[in-house]
């Protein structure tokens, strides 16, 4: 419902050892139980430290971290997204 109207969401563990999970866990549960998508999931752990209780110049650098782990995962990605199948022998 928040995502709907444009609200900043953000997925979080707030007590992994309590709550027995994981962020992972809670990722996977996005995609499977609410059906959100790559880009969606993306918005949200960006949103989390533009909020985060940090000054600027951490966020900046978490921010900044987070990017180049994105670009080199999609770049990973697309690249085997083009090579070649190779039949098995």
């Amino acid at each position: 419902m928040f995502l709907k109207y444009g609200v900043p969401v953000a997925l979080v563990t707030d007590d992994a050892g309590v709550a027995r999970s994981s962020l992972t866990l809670e990722f996977r549960k996005a995609v499977e139980e609410h059906g959100l998508d790559y880009s969606t999931l993306k918005r949200m752990a960006r949103n989390s430290l533009d909020h985060a209780f940090a000054d600027d110049g951490t966020r900046a650098s978490l921010r900044a971290g987070l990017d180049a782990a994105y670009r080199s995962f999609e770049l990973s990605v697309s690249r085997q997204a083009l090579s070649p199948v190779r039949p098995r022998r």
